[in-house]
């Protein structure tokens, strides 16, 4: 059997099962399954699987922000109090460095609840829904997150990773045309895969390659990691704007007037996707664009 084999068919399985409609969370974690039983991966191989789930997931203290942030953004929606919330907390977090960040991640969970119950639109069936409905978004989530950990352990235990760096290097581009093609790809996927997806599955894959190029820019792994993050993150953006399948625009056409139709809206997105586009550009051109604020934070 030929090297790559069974890692190409993870990929194939993948992309033929999410276009499927089947739901991701359980597609990743059968396919691991499955594929490690194929390659003939030995059982206990599977306990590396629980531990990096345990390390990477149950025990990633920066998940608790999910369940507040969705819980937050319920109430919001089902209170009507959104727009009272965030006047309030900008004038009393307003000339507090970090106020921002302090009103929206748990405050902002505790302060839309308060707020509800002071104004009298406080409802016990609101406060039931949301936190049903924060429980079970908040369940997919862990479990997309659980899923693509257990395909990606065994996406690499089958090759997968030396796969994608000799497809990559093959093509011998040069670091910057390394990144140009993953930035298309990315591109690309976001037409048809939300950006969960590409987050936990695609990005971990290309991540890695991205790391070890050399720029000529002198920036650490660590930098070029976080600058590509942010390539990243702006360039779903683009992709989500983008005809002829980006989301926001099927948002826009089922808010739009009945005389709006899909092509208008296509037409008219096309100076936001440039400046996106321009945005991007500019980003890759100067990382320090990107690095200024992190330095400053992290002090370096």
């Amino acid at each position: 059997m030929p090297e790559y084999t069974l890692p190409a068919a993870m990929v194939v399985c993948l992309l033929a099962g999410i276009f499927s409609g089947y739901r991701v969370a359980f597609l990743l974690s059968g396919l691991g399954v499955l594929f490690s039983y194929i390659g003939d991966i030995p059982f206990r191989f599977l306990g590396v699987v629980v531990s990096r789930i345990y390390s990477n997931v149950v025990e990633n203290w920066l998940l608790i922000a999910i369940p507040l942030f969705i819980y937050m953004g319920l109430m919001l929606e089902r209170s009507g109090l959104a727009n009272n919330l965030l006047e309030s907390l900008e004038r009393l977090f307003g000339r507090v460095r970090g106020g921002l960040a302090v009103s929206v991640a748990a405050l902002g969970a505790l302060g839309i609840t308060l707020l509800a119950l002071v104004t009298g639109k406080f409802r016990f069936r609101d406060l039931k829904e949301s936190v049903f409905e924060t429980s079970k978004i908040t369940s997919l989530i862990v479990f997309v997150l659980i899923g693509a950990t257990c395909f990606s352990v065994v996406f690499k235990r089958l090759g997968g990773e030396r796969m994608i760096e000799d497809a990559v290097f093959h093509l011998a581009l040069g670091p910057y045309g390394t990144l140009a093609l993953v930035m298309l790809t990315i591109f690309i996927l976001g037409f048809f895969l939300e950006w969960l997806e590409i987050s936990f599955i695609v990005l971990p894959l290309f991540a890695p390659i991205v790391a070890g190029l050399d720029f000529g820019l002198g920036l650490t792994s660590t930098e070029i990691l976080l600058w590509f993050a942010v390539l990243v993150a702006i360039n779903l953006q683009t992709s989500f704007l983008a005809p002829p399948f980006g989301y926001a625009l099927f948002f826009l056409k089922s808010l739009a007037p009945a005389g709006i139709t899909l092509p208008v809206i296509y037409r008219s997105i096309i100076p936001f996707v440039a400046l996106q586009l321009v945005g991007l550009t500019i980003a890759v051109c100067y990382p320090q664009v990107v690095l200024w604020l992190p330095g400053q934070i992290l002090g370096n």
